[in-house]
């Protein structure tokens, strides 16, 4: 067997549970989990000697604006990756979502992209504050 260990955990919104049921979408064993702590990223050594990582906030590419979403990444992949991991962890370049957006290619931008974009950038100044204010 793998020794997990849990890195990070977080209680959903609401609003994540009310999606129809799917392979990779709620579902009654989901929702009964409702409003409790949910392990979003672990790490695991495993019986051969290896060592695994995982985490389940791929989701919005927009989140590598946020300074401790982007920290618990790279030092996790700098960890796994044999590097030891100074106790105040690595730091990287903040991208704006204007650069994360110019970087977006390959695919065509729906009529509420502009929108969507103001959202993220607001949503954006609320999650870093606490870093700029330390800054």
């Amino acid at each position: 067997g793998a020794d997990f260990t849990k890195i990070a955990q977080a209680v959903p919104t609401d609003n994540a549970f009310v999606r129809a049921d799917g392979r990779h979408s709620g579902n009654k064993y989901v929702r009964s989990l409702k409003g409790r702590p949910t392990v979003i990223i672990w790490k695991s050594k495993n019986a051969n000697g290896t060592t695994g990582f995982a985490f389940t906030g791929w989701h919005n590419i927009w989140n590598y604006n946020n300074d401790n979403f982007r920290k618990i990444i790279v030092n996790s992949i700098a960890e796994l990756g044999g590097y030891e991991v100074p106790a105040q962890g690595f730091s990287t370049r903040r991208p704006s979502i204007a650069e994360i957006d110019s970087r977006i290619s390959g695919k065509k931008k729906p009529a509420s992209w502009e929108k969507a974009l103001k959202d993220w950038e607001r949503k954006a100044a609320e999650w870093n504050a606490e870093s700029d204010a330390k800054k």
